[in-house]
């Protein structure tokens, strides 16, 4: 599904709660959902996405989240 105001994303995923090496660093997401091209390795990821306005104006990035990949 798209975002019908236009809006487009940036999501950071990283294995460091700093993101100073982000896995991903995606930006221009018009979906309100996003399945990454490689897939992650089994670890402990964060994550933070902010929005950013048809005139290219960034909001602030979100609270940072945790999720776990776990394949076994």
């Amino acid at each position: 599904m798209t975002d019908p105001s236009g809006v487009r994303y940036q999501l950071m995923v990283d294995n460091d709660a700093d993101f100073s090496s982000p896995t991903l660093n995606v930006n221009g997401i018009t979906a309100i959902s996003h399945v990454p091209t490689t897939p992650l390795t089994d670890q402990v990821y964060y994550w933070k996405v902010r929005a950013i306005d048809n005139a290219g104006n960034s909001g602030p990035f979100s609270t940072s989240f945790a999720f776990r990949v776990d394949t076994a």
